[in-house]
């Protein structure tokens, strides 16, 4: 089993397999998540996930399930996403959730998708733009992913959900050994895509044992929402979050901060580390 740790507080419990894989995930906080997969040989055909936050109501449960087809050489050929919830009678399906998708492969190694089914509860929007990539070396690793969504309403406003690069490194042994960010757009609301940095460490059985993340308030690498627009609430709000992120206040720091995440292994005893024990400092 593995446990998790964000500055010193037990954030995630993971019950693993012989092959390190996932078997069960459990995160704690805010919201709280049971995460269960299933595999048929190396293939992970099967990830249901359970999550309830603070504001949910008492005895309520949501329930996501991905199923997964794979062909004869491992790659994924079909996915089929659906949801539902429990209040505490019983699980009850949202028909209105549920999408199925196509996976083709091209000779240069690019995915293309296709929806097949789509339903969702959501608002109907479209994207003015769409775009992500990833690069692999000859090695196989990742080593640049790029994406930039773009939301287009239904009143002809653009919002940019997502813009980022971020590259990859590794060391002589193939680990990951650090992770960056060439750009990230911070939005209106100055949320960052996450740490500018990451630096990776790995114990001597090549197990991942402690995660570097730094954030910086350095802009050479971040792009920010113009104000030229905006209405005077939104420009007051895009104001006040900017200053956040540069300068903190009485409710958050700002964005200079380093954070430290170890993991932390065990061989599994039903008589030590069951019942879950779920942290309280939280």
């Amino acid at each position: 089993m593995r446990t998790k740790w964000h500055n010193g507080k037990h954030i995630e419990t993971t019950f693993l397999d012989s092959q390190d894989r996932a078997l069960e995930i459990f995160r704690f906080g805010r919201t709280n998540i049971k995460e269960l997969n299933q595999y048929e040989g190396a293939n992970n055909t099967l990830t249901v996930k359970y999550y309830h936050s603070d504001s949910s109501p008492t005895g309520y449960v949501q329930i996501d399930s991905v199923r997964r087809k794979f062909d004869s050489t491992g790659q994924m050929v079909a996915r089929l996403l659906s949801g539902g919830s429990n209040n505490g009678g019983g699980f009850s399906f949202d028909p209105k959730y549920r999408k199925k998708q196509s996976f083709t492969y091209t000779e240069t190694g690019d995915t293309i998708v296709k929806t097949v089914i789509k339903k969702s509860a959501i608002p109907d929007t479209t994207f003015s733009s769409r775009k992500e990539f990833w690069e692999k070396d000859n090695q196989g690793h990742l080593v640049y992913h790029y994406k930039l969504y773009v939301y287009k309403g239904q009143d002809g406003s653009k919002d940019t959900i997502n813009h980022f690069a971020q590259r990859y490194a590794y060391d002589s042994g193939g680990k990951l050994a650090m992770s960056w960010f060439d750009h990230m757009h911070l939005g209106q609301f100055y949320r960052p895509e996450g740490p500018d940095t990451i630096w990776y460490k790995y114990d001597g059985q090549n197990r991942l044992v402690e995660e570097v993340h730094r954030y910086t308030t350095d802009m050479s690498n971040k792009s920010e929402l113009s104000a030229e627009g905006l209405t005077k609430f939104n420009k007051e709000s895009r104001d006040r979050d900017r200053k956040r992120f540069l300068e903190g206040d009485e409710y958050s720091p700002n964005n200079d901060k380093t954070d430290t995440v170890n993991y932390k292994y065990e061989v599994f005893r039903p008589d030590k580390h069951l019942p879950l024990k779920i942290p309280t400092n939280l």
